[in-house]
């Protein structure tokens, strides 16, 4: 079954994982038909591909060092097949590049618990969340679940409030520089504020409509399920599983109604919460037919997806 194969965390798993996901991301590009593809070339893609690997490293690591779920690979495994699935998302590499810094970011907002070194995975936090909104403006959204973090951990010295600003500061005044450098200081700025996108034209391909209401049932489902599980949990650790909510719905807020992009790819904002809300119904629910029944739907998605 694959709930057992996947329950443990082996070095086969993610190496058939990763195979898996080169196999399906070199038939996507080249044998399907994708817009954009030509004038991007394949260099493009590929290299969006590789930090999209990278970004799986990350996520793993963060879920394994915290102890966000057990010792199985449910998280990876969701991660990977969940994005595969979505159109365009390897032809969009800002928002796969602002993600990695939000991962970044999101790792050293959690290691805040610890109350070790505070101020400095405060500034560490918000200029990765910086350098992800020069990529994906409103990837700077993720600085509430800092704030959050602060509240909880540290909010008896009053400069740790200060420190993302100046963090920001910071990576603002190295932004005018460089753009008084290019001497297109006003293009620079106009830029880098991307406005909302209403357009949802592309929503009417079947290709992007189904992971799309497959994605959402899954997050509404196990959102839901996850608020229950943070209910029952040790008090020191509803904290933890309240910022990992709370960081799902703002990814989730971002992509479907902030987005300045309306292609499929601004789901990948919600992808890396939402695995670890898949993870953590898998583990705790005792219905296993379900379980198996919603493995083999994330795995047989991108699949499908192919052929629509």
């Amino acid at each position: 079954m694959l709930t057992s194969f996947f329950s443990t965390s082996k070095p086969i798993h993610h190496v058939l994982m990763v195979g898996v996901a080169i196999l399906l991301f070199i038939f996507k590009m080249l044998v399907v038909p994708h817009p954009g593809a030509s004038q991007l070339g394949f260099l493009y893609p590929m290299l969006s591909f590789l930090v999209f690997l990278f970004s799986m490293a990350v996520l793993n690591f963060i879920v394994k060092r915290n102890g966000l779920t057990k010792q199985g690979t449910y998280v990876p495994l969701a991660f990977v097949f969940l994005c595969l699935a979505l159109p365009n998302v390897f032809l969009s590499g800002r928002i796969i590049l602002a993600m990695l810094f939000v991962l970044l970011a999101f790792r050293r907002i959690i290691s805040i618990r610890s109350q070790r070194e505070i101020k400095k995975k405060i500034f560490d936090a918000s200029l990765w969340l910086g350098v992800a909104s020069l990529f994906y403006f409103w990837a700077i959204l993720f600085i509430v679940p800092l704030f959050i973090a602060i509240t909880t951990y540290a909010f008896k010295d009053y400069k740790n409030w200060m420190i993302p600003l100046t963090a920001l500061a910071c990576l603002a005044l190295f932004a005018l520089v460089y753009g008084l450098y290019l001497d297109d200081l006003r293009s620079f700025l106009e830029g880098y504020v991307e406005w909302p996108s209403y357009n949802f034209t592309a929503y009417s391909s079947p290709g992007l409509i189904l992971p799309f209401s497959i994605i959402l049932t899954l997050f509404i489902w196990c959102a839901s399920r996850y608020l229950i599980l943070m209910g029952k949990a040790q008090r020191k650790m509803k904290p933890l599983y309240f910022m990992i909510l709370i960081t799902a719905v703002i990814a989730l807020f971002i992509a479907a109604v902030l987005s300045p992009i309306r292609n499929g790819a601004e789901l990948y904002l919600l992808i890396p919460f939402l695995a670890i809300l898949i993870s953590r119904y898998i583990e705790k629910s005792k219905s296993q037919w379900f379980k198996e029944m919603m493995l083999w739907l994330i795995i047989l998605l991108p699949i499908a997806s192919l052929f629509l």
